[in-house]
């Protein structure tokens, strides 16, 4: 101590540290801190004898001193010296230093408490490593203990600083890690996947180095930690994982990173790996002779290849098809991870894969095409979207004949829209000179009624796009198996549940009939259609509202045109039998609803070959006229209006054509049977019901006074037809007024035609021809105009009593205007 006799207060505070008193020990420690860096220049000086005093081994001994506030001093204060002093300062120093540090992070009771002393503390095992490599031979082992507990420690920040040391102790101390390197990795294992994306990257880092120092055996056991890394969601990892791809357990990796979303990190990954398969190629090829012959002879371009997309050379391809057995299972398995960032990161690498596999993909066929599967089935948009281009870029590298037995199966043990979509992208990239072998199996299979018929926009929409694929990839080949492609496309038009797939299935349609060299879409229809019909015919007895059967059916008659009357006796017996009385009112209703439709345009639907009088009978007898009768309830009610809405489409479409042989006939026949429930109808409860019935009963009147001079209805028909009419004049709305006026002048003029008609139809006749004069008075202006009009038809027969009437009510009526008018109308025609 004479020594520093010149420096009093270095001296005091030496001898304060020895105190008992922490506060003693803590002020000490700060003065001596203070002290020494503002003499360190003149401290410099002083023989070396002086720089190994005792004050140095004191201040060390205090980072054992049972105060954590001055054991974190000390710290800092050794750190201060090792950056001030480095150059002084003995080997007992050090020795010291890292033994104390390492008692500090051993187990036991002298284990350091604090996270922030046991920081420092690594900070100066970190100073030490790397500014003072060569004092570190007595204490080498205990260094790679205090690094080992360091990557074990519960602080990241302390868990960072243990790789920086490793990556030092890589450089200096390689015979000592290449004895005991295996006891970090455990620790390291632990750490590469911290929460904290700091520890992960410097992990991988230190990992890295480890592997450069000790290669060999210990690569094979770092390998899958460093591949694990290669899915991790912060960039700053994944361009760790990029340092150390060259390796060649790592390089297969590597190509992950070309489709990642990083632009750095993709651009260096590229060049990387172009640099690596080029390598790779010159130190194998004149060993190898298969790659050697690939080289010189076989550098012509794929006749089929995805556009605009770069071809990876000879030796990238070749090194990645050689470790490929080994990546798929892994792929697999990251597929199914819980976090979505691995899931994409294996999607990515399985597309890369198949870009550089080539056709030597095929004997991984299946175990590619599950992970594709498997892609599909994510929920995860990414994850789906590479797996379509997988798909696709798969379909471009093998034969259709290796992955069509593989899917089939696959979609028929599970009709699912993954399944299917695996389907489309393949077909998406298949050749089409490859693809027709295979294209009559596929279609069949697809349109099998498990797979086409099946309910889900996204089933739907997959299975419309892959029908749109094959008809795009194939062209003119899929003339031979229009018949299939037909079932299908008709079966995704039927059971859509959007307006956008059934959009695309009627493009579908326009395109097969396109690639056949039919005219329009009738004729694929008329073509295709009547095996489908049979077919339909032998299920209708099984329909319930939601059969898949039905729908088709219901789309046939919407969609077929023209070419539904080649096949009106298939339709009539369906018809006929999803009309019966036993059957849910829903499907009921739709038939009647389908029917009238079809008979608003009969020229282009049923009676398309002029044949529609050979079966409409059986529309009426058998589908319509069962259906007029009145029962309870809501669905009852809403069958009879579409029933008697068919009757009127029937007579309309009838009469419409009319000059044709045989209309007579049928219309009477009609009439005849229908009267007695045409009367009920007139009264029924629905307003829709009543119009229609009346407008009817208009029509068939209209014709049939025209055309017979004797009655084909009973007088008791007759008497509830005006008997109905009067009260639908007396109780009902302006529209159901109008109807029954008019419906009120066929009846008159109907009768008036007549040559026998009895008293009481007459009688009850002219009561009705006043009940239409006394509405002349009615308040509403709308319904005098209406009567006015319908009162100028008058029937001869007639016209005297209209006359007499008139001329009362212009005496009576509250409004006397439109009986003059008339009156004078009348006048004038006499």
């Amino acid at each position: 101590m004479a020594s520093l006799g010149k420096y009093p207060a270095i001296c005091e505070g030496i001898q304060d540290l020895s105190d008992k008193n922490k506060n003693v020990r803590k002020s000490a420690l700060i003065r001596l801190q203070k002290d020494v860096f503002d003499n360190k220049e003149h401290l410099k000086n002083e023989t070396k004898e002086f720089l190994d005093s005792n004050f140095f081994s004191k201040i060390v001994a205090r980072l054992g001193d049972e105060n954590e506030r001055i054991r974190e001093i000390s710290a800092g204060f050794i750190l201060q010296l090792l950056d001030d002093f480095k150059d002084y300062l003995l080997d007992t120093f050090f020795f010291n230093t890292i033994q104390i540090i390492f008692d500090r992070f051993s187990e036991g009771e002298e284990t350091e408490p604090s996270e922030e002393v046991r920081l420092e503390m690594m900070r100066i095992i970190a100073a030490i490593l790397t500014d003072s490599p060569n004092q570190t031979k007595s204490n080498r082992s205990e260094l790679f203990r205090i690094i080992q507990y360091g990557f074990a420690d519960k602080y990241h920040e302390v868990k960072i600083l243990s790789c920086e040391c490793l990556i030092s102790m890589c450089k200096v101390e390689q015979s000592l890690l290449k004895e005991k390197w295996e006891l970090l990795v455990p620790s390291i294992s632990r750490n590469i996947v911290h929460q904290q994306f700091k520890v992960r990257g410097s992990s991988v880092e230190s990992i890295g180095h480890l592997v450069n120092t000790v290669g060999g055996l210990a690569l094979e056991n770092t390998v899958v930690l460093i591949a694990q890394r290669v899915f991790d969601p912060n960039p700053q990892v994944r361009k760790k994982v990029l340092k150390y791809s060259y390796f060649y357990k790592i390089v297969p990796l590597l190509i992950t990173f070309l489709e990642d979303s990083i632009t750095e990190v993709k651009t260096t990954a590229h060049e990387l790996w172009v640099l690596g398969g080029e390598k790779w190629l010159q130190e194998n090829k004149m060993s190898d002779k298969q790659l050697k012959d690939e080289l010189d002879f076989l550098t012509s371009f794929p006749d089929h290849y995805p556009p605009n997309i770069i071809r990876p050379s000879l030796g990238c391809r070749k090194l990645v098809s050689r470790t490929q057995h080994m990546v798929y299972p892994c792929i697999r398995n990251d597929l199914r991870d819980w976090q979505d960032e691995t899931r994409i990161k294996a999607a990515q690498l399985l597309y890369v894969m198949i870009h550089h596999a080539e056709n030597e993909v095929l004997m991984h066929a299946d175990k590619v095409l599950e992970c594709i599967t498997t892609c599909l089935k994510d929920e995860n948009k990414d994850v789906n979207e590479y797996g379509v281009l997988t798909g696709k870029m798969l379909g471009f590298m093998i034969e259709p004949n290796i992955w069509t037995p593989l899917v089939l199966q696959s979609v028929h043990e599970s009709p699912t829209a993954p399944h299917v979509q695996v389907i489309c992208s393949l077909v998406s990239g298949s050749k089409r000179e490859a693809l027709r072998p295979c294209l009559e199996d596929i279609c069949f299979s697809l349109s099998a009624s498990d797979v086409c018929r099946q309910q889900g926009v996204e089933y739907q929409t997959v299975l419309v796009q892959t029908a749109l694929q094959i008809l795009r990839v194939s062209k003119e080949d899929c003339a031979e198996s229009s018949g299939a492609l037909f079932r299908l496309l008709i079966s995704v038009i039927g059971c859509a549940e959007t307006n956008n797939i059934r959009l695309a299935g009627q493009e579908g349609m326009h395109e097969l009939s396109v690639l056949c060299s039919y005219q329009n879409t009738h004729e694929l229809y008329k073509c295709n259609m009547g095996v489908l019909l049979k077919e339909l015919q032998g299920t209708v007895e099984n329909w319930s509202k939601t059969s898949f059967d039905k729908m088709i059916f219901e789309a046939l008659m919407h969609e077929s045109g023209p070419a539904v009357g080649y096949y009106t006796d298939k339709v009539v017996f369906i018809m006929q039998h999803a009309s019966l009385e036993t059957w849910d009112a829903e499907t009921r209703l739709n038939m009647f609803i389908l029917l009238s439709m079809m008979m608003l345009n009969l020229k282009n639907t049923f009676d398309s070959q002029g044949i529609f009088c050979d079966y409409v009978k059986g529309f009426v007898d058998d589908i319509i006229l069962p259906s007029l009768q009145w029962r309870n309830g809501r669905s009852e009610m809403a069958i009879r209006s579409a029933a008697t809405s068919s009757l009127l489409c029937v007579i309309t479409a009838l009469i419409a054509d009319q000059d044709k042989q045989g209309t007579l006939d049928i219309i009477v026949d009609i009439a005849e049977k229908a009267q007695s429930r045409l009367g009920g109808l007139i009264n029924d409860d629905c307003e829709k019901t009543r119009k229609m019935a009346l407008e009817a009963v208009t029509k068939m009147l209209s014709y049939l006074h025209l055309k017979l001079a004797n009655s084909i209805f009973t007088d008791k028909t007759l008497l509830s037809y005006i008997s109905a009419l009067h009260g639908r004049l007396e109780n009902d709305s302006f529209l159901i007024m109008k109807v029954s006026s008019r419906c009120s002048l066929a009846l008159l003029n109907y009768i008036s035609n007549l040559q026998d008609v009895g008293d009481c139809v007459w009688i009850k006749s002219k009561g009705l021809l006043s009940d239409l004069i006394l509405h002349m008075d009615n308040k509403n202006e709308e319904v005098r105009r209406e009567m006015f009009t319908v009162l100028q038809k008058t029937p001869d027969k007639l016209r005297p009593l209209l006359v007499e009437t008139l001329k009362r009510g212009a005496e009576v009526h509250c409004y006397k205007k439109e009986c003059l008018n008339l009156l004078s109308i009348l006048d004038v025609e006499e």
